[in-house]
């Protein structure tokens, strides 16, 4: 794995960056390029659809900005200073937005025409700057309403012009990983997953194969992160002593965030890595926890 930050002159720097040595620029028809967006971070996988492998991660810092177009000043550079990523020929291209702005419907009371009342009703949004999007799960009887912001869409497709562009919000992928991969070891019991990345803490309150509650929190400090989990634990009449919480995104066993995690809750684990996807050894540096909702949109 390289770590490296790129020249000061550019606003972004490079936190991950692996390629397999089986990477082959003439099989892109086969590959697909899943990219993951937030605020902060800039995140792609390329996964070969054919062998079911991972073939390259890639991480980016960004700058913060609160205008829109400084956002894609930066995401312009890193494709300029990027043949791969520029290139045309995918098999196809999916896009995780990474927001608070969401809205769990059950499928039953989903209604298209009132998706806009549906988002309204949990966050502010604007139809000239956003576009409303929405995801089923069919396994858990739930419409996922999102949204994404209308430049940063309109900026990828005419950078993907042949392209049918998928978009997903994050926590739809974390949902359907959890409950196709029935993480972790067939757990049957009630258990919490957190996914933390991006200052973006999402948890998730899996019941055997039901998910019983999924929300987002917006942190900057561990003690903020310790602070909105353990109030989903009172809000949610959960015993800390009794519930566990299995993690993925950012944080290690060695980070000050784990560590106060393991002191307020008796069972603090991570989520085992996804088993839809083949590792080559050069990804042995990752934890396997590392991008778990990057990775599963290989199985959308």
């Amino acid at each position: 794995m390289q770590n490296y930050i790129l020249e000061q002159d550019k606003s972004f720097s490079i936190f991950t960056k692996i390629i397999d040595d089986n990477f082959e620029i003439d099989h892109l028809h086969h590959y697909q390029l899943l990219i993951q967006i937030s605020d902060t971070n800039f995140q792609f996988c390329v996964t070969d659809s054919l062998q079911n492998r991972c073939m390259l991660i890639e991480d980016y810092e960004l700058k913060p900005c609160t205008i829109i177009d400084d956002y894609l000043v930066q995401l312009q550079s890193i494709y300029e200073d990027h043949i791969l990523l520029m290139a045309g020929f995918w098999k196809s291209v999916k896009i995780s937005i990474k927001n608070l702005k969401f809205s769990l419907v059950p499928s039953a009371l989903f209604d298209v025409s009132n998706a806009s009342k549906y988002m309204q009703m949990v966050d502010e949004w604007d139809d000239d700057k956003d576009i409303l999007c929405h995801f089923k799960h069919q396994s858990n009887e739930m419409v996922n309403v999102f949204v994404a912001e209308k430049k940063i869409i309109q900026w990828f497709k005419k950078t993907y012009p042949g392209k049918n562009i998928e978009l997903i919000h994050h926590t739809s992928l974390f949902i359907e990983a959890l409950l196709q991969n029935n993480s972790p070891q067939n757990f049957s019991k009630q258990a919490l997953f957190v996914s933390i990345e991006s200052q973006i803490m999402t948890v998730v309150l899996k019941n055997g194969s039901k998910v019983e509650f999924c929300n987002n929190f917006r942190f900057f400090t561990d003690n903020d992160l310790l602070y909105f989990l353990l109030f989903v634990y009172e809000e949610l009449e959960l015993d800390t002593n009794i519930i566990p919480v299995f993690l993925t995104g950012s944080v290690h066993s060695d980070t000050e965030t784990y560590r106060k995690l393991y002191k307020y809750i008796r069972y603090v684990n991570f989520t085992p890595r996804t088993q839809s996807l083949r590792f080559s050894y050069k990804f042995d540096e990752l934890q396997d926890h590392s991008y778990y909702n990057l990775l599963a949109m290989h199985s959308f």
